[in-house]
């Protein structure tokens, strides 16, 4: 299947977030090096669980499309794999949930100002190293883990 591209340039608006939110996946994302907020891929073995990427003056907003009993089949074809790099340029809320998932997150020099990330029954997750002091709070709802800084 081919890859889709994601590029997502920063909004005008002086407040932004980021939410991500996305069923089981693969994923991964580092800090970029470019212009852009948000780049990367998604490589969607079934074709069926394309990304959509949602932008409202300074939120945006990359789900799955929406549920249909086509995508039921897609849970056995294998999951998508998003590969992203977020940019360093601007400070903004980033939210971040999926369910049963890898996940990894390096956040080194991305300015964030706030993190929640939820995750359900995750295979392995990593977020790391955060940058200066921030709000933050992580959940792992059906494995019965809440933490909060």
């Amino acid at each position: 299947m081919p890859d889709t591209p994601i590029n997502v340039d920063y909004p005008s608006s002086d407040d932004l977030r980021l939410r991500i939110a996305l069923g089981a996946c693969r994923f991964r994302a580092d800090p970029g090096e470019g212009e852009a907020w948000i780049t990367g891929i998604c490589h969607d073995p079934t074709d069926k669980r394309a990304p959509r990427i949602v932008e409202d003056e300074g939120t945006v907003r990359i789900t799955e499309s929406e549920p249909s009993f086509e995508r039921i089949p897609a849970v056995f074809g294998g999951v998508p794999r998003y590969e992203l790099a977020i940019g360093k340029g601007r400070p903004f809320a980033l939210t971040v949930e999926t369910g049963a998932s890898e996940f990894e997150m390096e956040l080194g020099g991305v300015p964030v100002s706030s993190l929640m990330v939820r995750q359900e029954w995750a295979s392995s997750n990593s977020v790391s190293p955060l940058p200066t002091p921030i709000r933050w709070s992580c959940s792992r709802s059906r494995a019965g883990l809440r933490a909060s800084s």
